[in-house]
């Protein structure tokens, strides 16, 4: 059980990138969920996995509703800019049909009120107009609304880099775009293809005028018109589908010497050309078309005359994919956000979907709080702890260890070193269990209901994981050692060295003649002050960290400044020079010369000297909970800032002491 943490934005990590932050903020319960605590994402596409019952479909639901309150770099975002996609709307809707006599009324009508108050589209868009003109019915005989106009003629006079009140008819007659209120998943194939033939034929002849007659009519060269109008949508949206679904279907190709401009768009099957009805595609057909359309309406279109939603919600689209289709997906919300600058928010149960995702993208939603995991750690979470099926039992381990943080610790670690060090082998799955008497959750509930008359269902949750995740070294020992009586080989343990335990070939000490506790690890100096770099940058600049402005990259990777910032740190914690008498070795392969004293004190009294020097790591352990602190500074520092390289080697060691 991942521990109920808030992780804030990071602004140095992505300083280069340019992210523009998520806010996401609970205002009150939907459907029994709130978020707790206000979650700053950076991501451009955000990935929420979790547990069934999590909430993250209602997380989704909540933001729609306002339930649950949506800023983008401070502003906040109205519930119209806000859309959502429920797993069951993930159907491609290829609405058909095409009418030039009521497609020409349109224009006329358009261009009737575009004369009447082009003088307006000079200045910037202004609502008490729109709705004047809605009141007197202007612009509403079959023509454009006011703000379909405004969004066609700004466009139309960016593309021609002139005045938007100086436009001619030809010029609103070639451009004439229907406003598209929905571009997900909707595409009136028949439409934009009769449109591009008519429109390449208008241009021709005010060619024809302007070259033949003489006449003052712009016109396009055939480069000019691809680079204004695109390529000919038929081979776009083939070469999408042709991608999308390896060859198998593609759209019947139009007759581009047809005047009638009555082309009927019919998905076919590319070898045999017969039709295939939208409703004989499978699940997981029907969603990938949904995507497919979706990509090309993110190419076709100007996103200054569609209406694109600010922040898109889509509930588990990958639920019918192939896992290798998944890739495609993340290529269409990629291009979705490229192209209208939109967030998009995703919730998945794939594994393959969490391994595939964008980095810094993936977020874990427990317990009604929102945190960015490593990709290792999310898959680990959704297989129950286990980041690896074995089929033998051989290569199974249950590693029962003194508490339920230092579960969370050794999981994390393992979940990032399995497939990196050359010490722990893949085969070889671990799941970590806290030590200790264990009782039934259910018959826990029922206690806190009856005698403490609590119904607050996280707070029963929390009450039931302290109960059951309090153990010690005796408990362990004690565990592994009756279930290998009864047979059971197949368990192992993890206990402290606490200056006088020794390992045998169940049990593993961690740190053994090097370091009194898990404590005096996961305390690790570098990552402290990385941890508060990180959370106040102007409080602890790496200039007073280790006493050279650079970046906290570039200190990461430089030994002697590390060792510096190493010495200062024991000088402030034990209040004396650092006697560099023992070694502290990283997964990075970068040694350190620390003191035999900071890690030969017990634990928890090294915890409370440390605080009590940096009193800003208290805002990390904020619920008091014992092992709160370094499992956040293992989260972080070890895993998220730096990918495993500053995680000390003690771990990595101890764990491939348990596969024996």
């Amino acid at each position: 059980m991942l521990d109920i943490i808030h992780v804030l934005h990071i602004g140095s990590l992505f300083v280069s990138g340019g992210f523009v932050v998520l806010n996401i903020k609970g205002q009150r319960e939907h459907k029994g969920f709130q978020l707790k605590i206000d979650a700053d994402v950076n991501s451009d596409i955000v990935v929420l996995t979790g547990k069934n019952g999590s909430g993250k479909t209602r997380l989704l639901e909540s933001i729609q509703n306002r339930s649950s309150e949506v800023r983008i770099d401070g502003e906040l975002i109205d519930s119209q800019e806000i859309s959502i996609v429920p797993h069951s709307s993930l159907n491609p809707n290829l609405s058909n049909g095409y009418d030039i006599t009521q497609r020409q009324a349109r224009i006329t009508a358009t261009l009737r009120f575009y004369e009447q108050i082009k003088h307006e589209f000079d200045l910037p868009y202004d609502q008490n107009h729109a709705n004047m003109y809605a009141r007197n019915s202007m612009g509403r005989d079959n023509g454009l609304d006011y703000l379909s106009l405004f969004r066609l003629i700004s466009s139309i006079a960016k593309t021609l880099d002139k005045p938007a009140s100086e436009l001619t008819d030809n010029d609103i007659i070639l451009h004439f775009e229907e406003p598209m209120n929905n571009i997900l998943g909707i595409q009136n194939i028949s439409s934009i293809v009769n449109q591009y033939i008519q429109r390449k034929e208008q241009n021709e002849i005010n060619e024809w005028k302007n070259t033949i007659k003489k006449q003052d009519v712009d016109y396009f060269t055939d480069e000019e018109f691809i680079n204004v109008f695109g390529n000919k949508p038929w081979l776009t949206i083939n070469e999408i589908l042709n991608d999308t679904f390896e060859g198998k279907f593609q759209f019947n190709i139009p007759d581009e010497a047809s005047k009638s401009y009555a082309y009927q768009a019919q998905l076919i099957q590319s070898h045999t050309g017969n039709p295939v009805g939208v409703d004989a595609l499978s699940s997981g057909e029907k969603t990938l078309l949904w995507l497919a359309l979706t990509l090309f309406n993110s190419q076709y279109y100007d996103a200054n005359i569609i209406k694109v939603p600010r922040v898109l919600l889509i509930d588990e689209p990958d639920a019918f994919l192939h896992p290798k289709m998944v890739a495609k997906m993340y290529k269409v919300l990629d291009s979705f956000h490229r192209n209208f600058g939109s967030k998009v928010v995703i919730t998945t149960h794939s594994p393959t979907t969490v391994a595939l995702a964008p980095d810094n993208s993936v977020y874990i939603i427990e317990q009604g709080v929102l945190t960015l995991v490593e990709k290792d750690v999310a898959i680990s979470e959704l297989l129950d702890g286990i980041t690896q099926i074995s089929l033998s039992p051989d290569n199974r381990r249950q590693v029962f260890v003194e508490s339920q943080y230092d579960a969370n610790v050794y999981q994390l670690i393992y979940s990032k070193l399995v497939h990196r060090s050359t010490e722990i082998d893949p085969k070889i799955s671990l799941n970590f269990i806290s030590s200790g008497p264990k009782m039934a959750a259910k018959q826990i509930e029922d206690k806190v209901k009856q005698i403490l008359r609590i119904d607050d269902l996280d707070r029963i949750q929390d009450f039931i994981q302290a109960v059951n995740g309090v153990g010690s070294c005796s408990h362990v020992i004690g565990q592994v050692d009756a279930l290998i009586e009864n047979g059971n080989n197949s368990v192992r343990g993890i206990i402290d060295w606490d200056k006088k335990n020794c390992s045998n070939n169940k049990i593993a000490v961690l740190g053994e003649n090097y370091a009194y506790s898990i404590e005096n690890i996961a305390l690790d100096p570098i990552c402290i002050m990385l941890l508060l770099h990180m959370h106040e940058p102007d409080k602890f600049t790496v200039f007073d960290i280790c006493g050279k402005d650079t970046s906290w990259l570039l200190w990461l990777e430089d030994i002697e400044l590390l060792q510096a910032s190493l010495d200062k740190f024991i000088l402030k914690v034990l209040g004396r020079d650092n006697n560099k008498d023992v070694t502290t070795s990283y997964i990075s392969g970068i040694n350190l010369l620390t003191d035999t004293e900071y890690l030969n004190k017990q634990g928890h009294s090294l915890e409370k000297i440390v605080k009590q020097n940096y009193p800003q790591l208290n805002a990390f352990a904020t619920s008091k909970k014992d092992g709160e602190l370094k499992w956040k500074i293992v989260q972080k520092s070890m895993i998220t800032y730096t990918d495993g390289k500053l995680i000390p080697k003690a771990f990595e060691s101890v764990i491939s002491s348990v596969q024996k």
